[in-house]
């Protein structure tokens, strides 16, 4: 996620350099916030993947998670089948920021949705 700050402008008493270092200081801070937050879930994952090779589970009449483990033999697409809508459906397309426009009103949906193209319904029940 992007963040965006604003500065103060430059002043007598805050000269623009100090401006500039302190923009500077912060992105810094940030970059070393993220680095640390991608080694502790480096760091998570190892010791999950460890936990499941080695630990036995009283569930599992004290065997090794890891040794049940079996990989799924159903193929999983790269990408599914885009869905089939009926003639006559009111389709939107999902902007940036996950919203569609219906009749003159903009709606939230889901920014997972961006770029696909949604049905609209009718429905007996209100807000479903």
């Amino acid at each position: 996620m992007l963040r965006r700050f604003s500065f103060p402008a430059a002043s007598p008493k805050c000269p623009a350099g100090a401006i500039g270092a302190l923009a500077v200081n912060r992105i810094q801070h940030f970059q070393q916030r993220s680095q640390h937050r991608a080694a502790d879930l480096k760091n998570t994952h190892r010791a999950e993947t460890a936990d499941a090779a080695e630990r036995p589970h009283e569930a599992l009449a004290m065997a090794v998670p890891a040794d049940r483990y079996r990989p799924s033999t159903r193929a999983f697409p790269e990408h599914p089948a885009p869905p089939e809508y009926a003639p006559g459906e009111t389709l939107r397309k999902v902007q940036d920021g996950g919203l569609i426009s219906f009749r003159g009103r903009e709606f939230r949906i889901c920014k997972a949705f961006k770029g696909h193209r949604l049905a609209l319904r009718p429905t007996n029940t209100d807000g479903v």
